[in-house]
């Protein structure tokens, strides 16, 4: 594995840090793992190892997006503790994966934090219909989609914290939480929490690393945070 932080295997910039704990970062639709960057960076500098992903959004289907995601993760053939960070449709790519991946995968998941994620759909999603930039995953995002039914792994027990933000005009409060119609979402450790900013500014570290770092560190957001 290259160690110097930049790209590996075409797919991760990665970087080594000190801790145990390895923070896998998958970005959101039209970005590109530069736009997680300062992110990873943040993370880096908490000294944690980073794996920063990069794919292209527009080619394929979400649920094709998610077996990729997980093959190239599988052979990174990481040790110890997995935290995921995700933004917009990264979440939706990782809740596929989750449910591609064995046990003794998801054992190994410390606690997943989503930023601004469309887990009830995205508002603009809807111009998918109308060939939005031809872009494949837009429909996938869509309201009623089938892609956003996919449930939760039933067990272990997962810890995930959705941070929305209050002006977003792509993805609505509402939306970043989990459909009530999943009897999975229960069994689940899940806290939600918004921040005063728009959908790109999750991506500030200075707005949401605090709140990211709580998080990974103790499963739940601090109310004085």
């Amino acid at each position: 594995m290259d160690r110097a932080g930049f790209k590996q295997n075409n797919s991760f910039e990665y970087y080594k840090g000190e801790r145990e704990e390895t923070a896998v970062l998958l970005h959101g639709w039209h970005n590109q793992a530069e736009d997680m960057r300062p992110l990873a960076q943040f993370l880096h500098r908490q000294e944690y190892s980073v794996l920063n992903y990069n794919y292209l959004t527009s080619c394929h289907r979400i649920e094709t997006f998610s077996s990729m995601f997980r093959e190239e993760l599988q052979s990174c053939y990481l040790n110890g503790p997995i935290l995921f960070l995700t933004h917009s449709m990264g979440s939706i790519v990782l809740r596929h994966t989750l449910l591609k991946m064995f046990r003794s995968e998801l054992q190994n998941i410390q606690a997943i934090v989503m930023l601004g994620p469309p887990n009830r759909g995205a508002n603009w999603a809807a111009l998918a219909d109308f060939g939005l930039s031809n872009n494949i995953s837009v429909g996938g995002l869509r309201k009623d989609s089938a892609t956003l039914q996919v449930r939760l792994p039933a067990s272990p027990r997962l810890s995930i914290g959705i941070i929305a933000a209050e002006q977003d005009a792509l993805v609505p409060l509402e939306n970043s939480k989990f459909p009530e119609d999943d009897p999975m979402a229960i069994k689940h450790n899940i806290h939600w929490i918004s921040l005063n900013c728009g959908h790109n500014d999750l991506k500030d570290p200075q707005r949401s690393g605090r709140l990211i770092l709580n998080f990974f560190q103790k499963q739940a957001f601090d109310s004085d945070v």
